[in-house]
């Protein structure tokens, strides 16, 4: 299979390359040669007089001598003192002039008013600076400490790339997020990270990310900056893409013309998203980088499907695991034939030649077969018609500018059509069921010429608008970011009884995801962008 994918996936043409001391010992009071001036002085004036006035001089010298060396001692006495106190002076003063040149960054950039260090959880400075106007800044590159400040274990695995216990994480945490669950991983300093650009973004600077508020790898980097100094601005800025199935952050320059500095200044399905290039930042809105197949996604980053016409009398959890396996596929191939009329519009408005606009639309006719077939499947496990209703077309933005295309488009086809296809021959290879068998394997077909669609829509618009190649591998670097194992399809597939009617389990799911990610997207990103 990996094979006749591959193949398929890479007849195409390509965009081209585009290349992410002494111590004074101060006055002694009288000296060795007054002592002996004394002495001399004392004899010549008794001559040869009695044997008591000698002794009584004798006597009175050496008292006179005591005297002297007690005075010394006390004063060499006072002298260490005083060096003692000076040495202790002098090391508090560089213990606490180091204490300041650590949290000291020197004047706030430009457009970066009354900076603030930010702090972890245990008052240790992190590096990064909070600005008046809400941006937070990296000044310096620091250790950062191992703090998990809060984390939510996992609870719900949902399906893709998730993990289930500690287990599956090596060293790391299986924590919950807001869609399924992830394996996280702390990390101590940039080259945790790996890449030139990597970096590691200490506890306390962004808060709960994709569950846990603890040092985490930025998620993907364009290639700008890692600190202020690396910025025309002198400001380099994390933003974080808050969606309803993962968070994503980066770190890029602001441009000193910004439409936003920090998520608070966009709406509220919005987030201060990093600019790309010599582009200012600006609020877009939240997305899910990766569903299998092309899901129709609103302005919050969330998958939009249609209710049931005839609603199943029977609670969802009282519904037999086929039937809402299949419903669930039925409603989003369902959608995806809005999504393809969506980038047929959009095509149509980026000056798109014929023949990709007819691709588009031959597209859509096949996501309503795939939806047909689903259904089919649905009604026979319920054992009742089942058929889509009203699809909510309310929030799905229409006009984008073309670097949301481009996103959209290698999230959509590059990206989520390969892995629908690879999943879908998985299902197909281990089904029984014959009628569930057929569906996949139409599925398997048509989506993979869906994702070489994507493949060929990509070269075209880089070649059309080359300013977006740099754009378009930043995408591709966030979906490629999942460690696949060193597996072949054939090891990740495990037969169980539901694999027998074509649903494969979460696990088994994750690593078709991740297999095929690592031998079928990256090769292809490889042959069309030289990424």
């Amino acid at each position: 299979m990996r094979l006749s994918l591959l193949a398929s996936l890479t007849a195409t043409p390509a965009c081209g390359p585009g290349g992410v001391g002494e111590t004074d010992s101060g006055d002694s009071g009288t000296s060795a040669d007054d002592e002996v001036g004394a002495t001399e002085t004392t004899e010549s004036s008794s001559g040869e007089g009695t044997e008591s006035t000698e002794e009584e001089s004798t006597e009175s010298t050496e008292e006179s001598t005591e005297s002297t060396e007690s005075t010394e001692s006390t004063e060499s006495s006072t002298d260490t003192t005083e060096e003692s106190t000076e040495s202790t002076e002098e090391s508090t003063e560089t213990e606490t002039d180091t204490t300041e040149e650590s949290t000291d960054t020197g004047p706030p950039p430009e457009g970066c008013n009354e900076a603030l260090p930010i702090f972890d959880a245990e008052d240790n400075f992190t590096g990064w600076l909070l600005c008046e106007n809400g941006a937070k800044i990296r000044s310096q590159q620091l250790d950062c400490a191992p703090i998990v400040a809060d984390f939510e274990p996992c609870v719900d695995p949902n399906d893709n790339f998730g993990c289930s216990s500690n287990d599956e994480c090596g060293s790391g945490l299986c924590v919950q997020n807001d869609y399924n669950c992830g394996c996280y991983e702390p990390c101590t300093n940039d080259a945790d990270c790996g890449g030139e650009y990597g970096a590691c973004i200490c506890q306390g600077v962004i808060g709960i990310t994709n569950g846990v508020d603890g040092p985490q790898c930025a998620t993907d980097n364009i290639d700008d900056c890692k600190v202020n100094a690396d910025c025309p601005s002198g400001m380099c800025g994390v933003s974080v893409n808050r969606s309803d199935c993962d968070d994503w952050s980066m770190l890029s320059c602001y441009m000193g013309m910004d439409e936003c500095y920090a998520d608070a200044h966009c709406g509220a399905d919005e987030y201060c998203a990093a600019g790309w290039g010599d582009n200012p930042w600006t609020c877009e809105g939240a997305y899910c980088p990766i569903v299998p197949g092309r899901p129709l996604i609103d302005a919050g980053g969330s998958p939009v499907l249609a209710r049931l016409a005839e609603v199943d009398p029977s609670p969802a959890e009282a519904r037999s695991t086929l039937t809402t396996h299949y419903l669930e596929l039925a409603l989003l191939e369902h959608a995806s034939v809005a999504s393809f009329a969506r980038v047929g519009m959009q095509l149509t408005a980026l000056g798109a030649p014929p023949w990709l606009l007819r691709a588009v639309q031959a597209a859509a006719l096949d996501e309503i077969e795939h939806a047909r077939l689903a259904f089919a499947l649905a009604e026979r496990f319920a054992g009742r018609p089942l058929e889509p209703g009203a699809l909510p077309l309310a929030e799905v933005p229409l006009a984008v500018s073309p670097e949301r295309f481009v996103d959209e488009l290698i999230r959509d086809a590059c990206v989520n059509e390969t892995l629908a296809a690879a999943e879908a021959q998985i299902a197909a290879d281990h089904c029984e069921d014959a009628e569930a068998r057929a569906f996949h394997g139409r599925v398997a077909v048509d989506e993979l010429a869906h994702a070489r669609l994507g493949w060929e829509t990509l070269a075209w618009l880089c070649e059309r608008h080359p300013e977006l190649r740099s754009r378009a591998r930043i995408q591709l670097a966030r979906a490629l970011r999942q460690r696949a194992p060193e597996r072949s399809f054939a090891e990740v597939a495990t037969p169980s009884s539901s694999a027998a009617f074509g649903v494969l389990s979460p696990s088994v799911r994750a690593e078709v995801h991740a297999t095929a990610l690592r031998t079928l997207v990256a090769p292809a990103a490889e042959l069309i962008l030289g990424a």
